[in-house]
């Protein structure tokens, strides 16, 4: 078997050399046996005791933009998780409180509604569970709870802002963390060309980044590790 090998063309983000099979199946006929496992989901899963509303995402928001969650009113979730970053910092390492370097880069947030660990380490199973540690760290935010709920409390948008969004559970840490759970789950990739090409769309992406797919699959065994329509196993 002849392999001519090249570099992937800047349409595809697969980050792999591309292998031209000769003789073998067309590149699209090979790659069918792949597809099914990385199709994008059609609804965002919503915990039964946070689902999605307005008024959660119009105060999550406000909060993950918000640099009075810190200690030193200056540091909001969006610093190490900015939008015109893909939601990272461009940073090899986060700067966190007194702008000092911390030990580990800053991961980005998108499409982490389906993520099954969180940090790092992978101690926190729910966006609610995660969203208060960078908040409390003394390193990074460097609020504590207590001051985080006496400083919201006293502002008048925030008191009605709780109030509409969970109107039964009043301003607490759960609530906070809560709400920016629901923002955070509103951060979801756009379509690509590659999921265009998925959905039925044969010329979407190029023959050699379809034969670069059956090899991120098959001989390079990058879907080991970066699996399903995210690319990550969360590992």
């Amino acid at each position: 078997m002849k392999v001519v090998r090249g570099l992937l063309g800047p349409a595809v983000c697969f980050g792999i050399l591309v292998v031209q099979v000769l003789g073998a199946e067309p590149a699209s006929t090979e790659a069918a046996r792949f597809t099914s496992d990385y199709l994008r989901p059609s609804s965002v899963p919503q915990p039964a005791d946070n689902a999605w509303s307005p008024a959660r995402e119009r105060l999550g928001r406000a909060l993950f933009f918000d640099p009075r969650l810190s200690g030193s009113n200056w540091i909001s979730c969006a610093s190490c998780h900015n939008p015109g970053f893909a939601w990272g910092d461009g940073l090899p390492r986060a700067v966190g409180d007194g702008m000092k370097t911390l030990g580990r880069r800053t991961p980005t947030i998108l499409n982490l509604a389906w993520a099954e660990s969180l940090f790092w380490d992978g101690r926190a199973g729910s966006l609610e569970e995660q969203a208060l540690g960078p908040i409390q760290a003394e390193g990074e935010m460097n609020l504590s709870l207590d001051r985080l709920t006496a400083k919201l409390g006293a502002v008048d948008g925030y008191r009605t802002m709780f109030k509409d969004a969970y109107p039964n559970e009043g301003m607490t840490p759960a609530t906070v963390a809560k709400a920016i759970a629901v923002f955070e789950r509103t951060v979801v990739s756009a379509e690509a060309p590659f999921d265009r090409w998925l959905a039925g769309n044969g010329s979407a992406i190029s023959e050699s980044a379809q034969r670069g797919f059956v090899v991120f699959n098959q001989e390079g065994r990058c879907a080991t590790c970066h699996s399903g329509w995210r690319f990550t196993d969360d590992s």
